[in-house]
């Protein structure tokens, strides 16, 4: 799994994402996140959901 932070992605082990999921109440999936504002607004409205937007095309996130 890619994870992008700003304008750079990086690497995200499965057990790290497990471990991601189990320390918050909920997960969203924003699939075909765009330009990621949606799940962005979302995650800071929200803190206590892993807010985790899934695109194909990596280009398309715009950060805030």
């Amino acid at each position: 799994m890619r994870v992008a932070r700003g304008k750079q992605t990086e690497g995200l082990a499965p057990d790290t994402f497990r471990e991601l999921c189990r320390s918050h109440d909920a997960v969203l999936l924003d699939v075909g996140t765009g330009d990621g504002r949606f799940v962005l607004r979302h995650a800071r409205a929200h803190p206590r959901v892993l807010c985790v937007g899934l695109d194909p095309v990596a280009g398309r996130i715009r950060p805030e």
